[in-house]
């Protein structure tokens, strides 16, 4: 049985979802929390606090690491954000070794693709594009509406693992129509 785990990271809000692949598309079924840190305590503490949350998170699943599938956020760039993006990436890496700790592996789903998998790659692109994420997701499963907003980003990279391993998953994507095939070109 296979667990997504979804990982979205942050000192002030890391949130965790573990979707079960026989989760059959029921929202009630996702194992969730969100942990904050408080911003006076020094950043190596903080990153020590949130991945202790996280091993214990995952041990109380009691999942086999070989049946985990553990996918982390990244790709994220913001103008102006530079110590925020650093901040993050030295947290997933306090996780990443935390996990392999477990004998589980985590990978990193770039936030386009995660969107793109849930609400289709055009809507996925520009500002606003999380927000739209998120408010989709409440109108599909409206017992999300009361998650905390770093937990609805971890059940999206969750999905996300889930789609990447054949698993039933959650996509509000338009469909593509079926084009006319295009015609090769004469190579002289």
């Amino acid at each position: 049985m296979l667990v997504a785990l979804g990982i979205d990271h942050s000192l002030t809000a890391f949130g965790v979802t573990a979707v079960r692949s026989d989760w059959e598309l029921d929202f009630t079924r996702v194992v969730r929390a969100t942990w904050e840190t408080k911003p006076g305590l020094p950043a190596p503490a903080r990153r020590a606090q949130l991945t202790a949350s996280l091993v214990h998170f995952v041990r109380r699943l009691d999942i086999a690491p070989s049946d985990i599938r553990a996918a982390i956020e990244g790709g994220i760039f913001m103008r102006g954000k530079a110590d925020s993006i650093r901040s993050q990436e030295r947290l997933a890496g306090v996780v990443e070794d935390a996990l392999w700790k477990l004998g589980i592996e985590l990978a990193i789903a770039e936030q386009r693709a995660v969107r793109s998998v849930f609400m289709g790659r055009s809507a996925s692109f520009g500002r606003g594009a999380g927000a739209i994420a998120q408010a989709m997701l409440g109108e599909v499963a409206p017992v999300t509406r009361t998650w905390f907003e770093a937990e609805l980003d971890a059940f999206l990279v969750s999905n996300y693992a889930l789609a990447e391993a054949g698993e039933a998953f959650i996509s509000c994507a338009p469909a593509i129509e079926p084009g006319r095939p295009r015609r090769g070109r004469k190579v002289a």
